[in-house]
């Protein structure tokens, strides 16, 4: 095919595979008896997670063989979200007997002309999910894409002995991407340990040991939160707040869900009217209180630092009364691990666990003077400074890496990843082959009806306008986008090309080919003939 590296050749997922089925819909079961069978769930990271198959028990051997999964099957998933479609499991043999269950399709190349791996891998490319996805159906909630369909997603194949080669490098390239992503997915971890360390530290009186013994400063004595000069007061009862009271645009209420690592997000579309807030007015938060939240997870805490919020239902309000007590002093308290457990086991309820201004006035505070109080804030944030810092500095190296897979496979089929060896046997010949055992795999009264009812696709012919004739192109080229800039560089003068023949070989979405087109045909510097279906594409 015009455009790709010299011995390749572009085709179909129609053309490669001989063999597309559904699976087996026996029962399914969780208690491990039987036969071990995928489903949707089982595609996890491109591989078979065998913690999550189920087991058939009532299966004959005969629908095993049938449906049992053969060293090179993929599995794919062709019912799904429209994010997941086209997520792909390679089988490698174990376990030794893995039954292919339903929603999932069983693709089988049945021959030896393409290699399982390659086929795998060129399915892990953002080109192969986007054609998928322009064929899907669309559901409530889930997409699907039908064999048919299926079969017209555009393939590449390439010399069997180079696909080898790529696939090697490829593995190679690729278990270093996965390393690196197996360590960065260590950094939050640590972090998330490092911020509660410090927490830990400052409520309890280590991390200004040595401001104390500079400032001969006494140690720590401790008091419960009743017996402090803070209020503590519940947000309004259910009966006060329903949902149908809430409005877009409103009075931001505070929830627990509202509360993240000690900021507070507001939602407008969770908020109350003016006329509602004249009854809930004893809720008002006003800056320096502190919002707890008293549902679900313990110790989502803040520091309220703007006026005009009210407290949930799910939420409390914690106020100093005295200049004594540091807010964001408090509120660090009320983040920290030991004060997490403490709530925890303390909470009440069956369904959800609650606190109360019982359970959260028996805490025990520290009593500490202001000067200390300010001191540890000052260092518990000078110390989540640098912890933000490390964490935007792991976020920007995640999503390179998260990038990086997807550019290796993009320079792996434009064929930039390993050489060519021009011995090599051109894939054109491979092709060739793969539709002959096809047609051999057609019973004969089969062929005889296919032959009385259709027609070969490789006959049929296509009504193509005359060319126009050359125009001189007066734009700049270093004004196109990067896409539009790789297809006119791609192109060659008086010759035309389908969109196959230029997105596949550069690795192109349908998103990223409909901007670029559109662009070089609104700068002249691509013509189109025909329709959109059949449209052909000339360089001037």
């Amino acid at each position: 095919m015009s455009g790709l590296p010299k011995g390749w050749v572009a085709t179909t997922m129609g053309d490669c595979f001989l063999e597309v089925r559904n699976g087996t819909t026996a029962t399914q079961n969780t208690e491990k008896k039987g036969f071990p069978v995928s489903r949707i769930e089982t595609i996890q990271n491109r591989q078979f997670d065998l913690n999550r198959i189920r087991h058939i028990e009532n299966i004959t051997s005969d629908s095993i063989e049938s449906f049992r999964y053969q060293f090179g099957d993929i599995a794919f998933s062709h019912i799904n979200s429209y994010e997941h479609v086209g997520k792909t499991a390679l089988y490698k043999g174990q376990p030794e007997i893995l039954v292919h269950g339903m929603n999932l399709l069983r693709i089988r190349l049945g021959h030896n002309e393409i290699d399982p791996d390659f086929a795998f891998l060129f399915m892990q490319t953002q080109y192969f999910r986007e054609e998928v996805r322009q064929r899907v159906g669309h559901a409530v909630n889930q997409v699907s894409i039908n064999q048919k369909n299926l079969a017209e997603v555009p393939f590449v194949i390439a010399p069997l002995n180079e696909q080898h080669r790529i696939v090697a490098k490829l593995e190679e390239l690729l278990a270093k991407v996965d390393a690196s992503q197996k360590r960065l997915a260590k950094i939050p971890v640590i972090l998330k340990r490092f911020r509660q360390a410090v927490l830990a530290a400052a409520c309890s009186g280590r991390l200004t040991a040595d401001w104390r013994d500079e400032k001969k400063a006494g140690e720590w004595n401790w008091a419960t939160l009743s017996n402090q000069d803070i209020s503590i007061q519940t947000g309004p009862f259910g009966s006060a707040l329903h949902k149908h009271d809430y409005v877009s645009n409103g009075v931001p209420l505070i929830n627990p869900m509202h509360i993240r690592e000690g900021q507070i997000h507001p939602n407008a579309n969770q908020s109350v009217s003016e006329n509602k807030l004249k009854e809930l007015t004893r809720y008002l938060l006003f800056p320096g209180d502190i919002v707890l939240g008293r549902r679900g997870e313990m110790g989502r805490a803040a520091v309220v630092q703007v006026p005009g919020l009210l407290c949930g239902t799910g939420s409390l309000i914690l106020r100093a009364t005295s200049k004594n007590i540091v807010p964001e002093f408090l509120c660090l308290l009320l983040r920290s691990p030991l004060t997490c457990a403490f709530l925890e086991e303390g909470s009440v309820g069956s369904t959800m666990t609650n606190l109360n201004q019982q359970i959260v006035g028996a805490l025990e505070f520290p009593i500490v003077g202001s000067d200390e109080q300010q001191e540890i804030v000052r260092r518990v944030e000078s110390y989540f400074t640098l912890a933000n810092q490390l964490e935007a500095r792991y976020l920007k190296a995640q999503y390179h890496v998260d990038k990086l897979t997807q550019s290796i496979l993009a320079k792996a089929f434009r064929g930039e990843l390993v050489p060519q060896d021009p011995n090599d046997e051109p894939a054109s010949a491979l092709l060739e082959r793969i539709r002959t055992q096809g047609d051999d795999s057609i019973p004969p009264k089969m062929k005889k009806e296919l032959s009385d009812t259709t027609v070969p696709k490789k006959r049929r012919t296509r009504n193509i306008a005359p060319p126009p004739l050359p125009v001189v192109a007066t734009f700049d080229v270093k004004s196109l986008n990067v896409h539009a800039r790789k297809i006119y560089r791609h192109m060659k003068r008086n010759r035309e090309y389908s969109k196959d023949e230029i997105a596949v070989p550069l690795i192109l979405s349908t998103s990223e080919w409909n901007s670029a087109i559109r662009e070089l045909k609104e700068s002249g510097a691509v013509v189109q003939n025909g329709d959109k279906r059949g449209a052909r594409y000339t360089r001037n």
